[in-house]
């Protein structure tokens, strides 16, 4: 998503670079410049709920950064072997949840349906300020390049600098 758009007269993007002039540069207006947030819709409380029930259904103690890494951890080598006990998006609904919910327990993080320049999605707002995390692309991104490891520490991190 960009936030500008670089039109000729025929409808065609320009290529032109950098000297195009101001009339060929469409600004959009619609991007919030602050992220705003939304309460969270029945979709968004199932998604969470099942996701929390298949934490705990695999004996997983989400207020325990190191039990979620350990899972997280153990889920993500199964993608990588023969035991896959979730498929990649699982993983990803599954501990990006996990994480959040997490963060929500032990600081001013609240959930909510964010929109920011990058589009809508479940995520957490400060409840103090305007700080947004997503904890579904935390997680995705470091699946993508199959760290392991990282969720006792990233959450420790955020915990210690988000008051209560």
């Amino acid at each position: 998503m960009g936030w500008f758009s670089r039109k000729k007269s025929d409808g065609v993007a320009s290529s032109d670079g950098p000297g195009a002039s101001a009339a060929e540069i469409e600004v959009i207006e619609d991007l919030p410049t602050r992220p705003t947030s939304n309460p969270l819709t029945p979709v968004d409380e199932a998604r969470i709920a099942a996701a929390l029930r298949w934490i705990a259904e695999a004996q997983v103690d989400v207020d325990d950064a190191g039990s979620l890494g350990t899972a997280y951890d153990a889920a993500l080598a199964g993608l990588d072997g023969s035991g896959a006990s979730l498929s990649a998006d699982e993983l990803i609904e599954v501990f990006g949840v996990g994480l959040g919910e997490h963060l929500r327990r032990h600081t001013d993080f609240v959930w909510a349906q964010i929109t920011d320049c990058y589009g809508s999605d479940l995520g957490l707002m400060g409840r103090y300020d305007d700080m947004v995390l997503v904890p579904h692309t935390m997680v995705g991104a470091r699946a993508l390049n199959r760290e392991r490891g990282w969720i006792p520490g990233v959450a420790a991190h955020l915990v210690r600098i988000r008051r209560r």
